[in-house]
This record gives structure tokens, sequence and C-alpha cells, in this order.
């Protein structure tokens, strides 16, 4: 989820096109293991994981996007 602690869900695609009911249902999930299980709406990032990177000043399960290359889903909990 964006902007809270959450989970990140990997979708293996090998390089296919990923059905939109599966990329909704991995945000989902994503919303509902995050702190944000208890709001009405979550955000979602959902990008390709050539554009996640973590660092050394990260904490543990911390990344960064590039939220240029990134879309945002709403998911409804």
């Amino acid at each position: 989820a964006s902007g809270v602690p959450g989970s990140h869900v990997v979708i293996k695609s090998k390089g296919e096109d990923i059905p939109k009911d599966v990329i909704m249902e991995a945000a989902r999930l994503a919303a509902l293991n995050s702190k944000g299980k208890t709001m009405d709406k979550v955000e979602v990032i959902w990008t390709k994981r050539k554009n996640v990177t973590k660092d050394t000043k990260h904490k543990t399960g911390q990344v960064s996007v590039d939220r240029d290359k990134s879309k945002f889903i709403t998911v409804k909990i």
C-alpha cells in the first residue's frame, strides 16, 4: 500500500501481459496485509520489478519505487 507500511506482492509473468483481475487481486492482498486494512480505500502502487530499488538507507522491508513508471490503484476493502 502507498503511504502506509504493508506487504509487497509479486506476480510472476515471464514477460507476458498480466490480466487486470490478477493485478486487482494482488492489489487487494497488498491492501489487506497493510496498516491501511482498516480504511475504506487504500492506494496501492503497481509497477514492474525493475522499477523497485532498495539501498542501505532503507529500513528492513522498505523500498523505493520509480513513480514515473508506476500506476496507482485504489482498492476498496
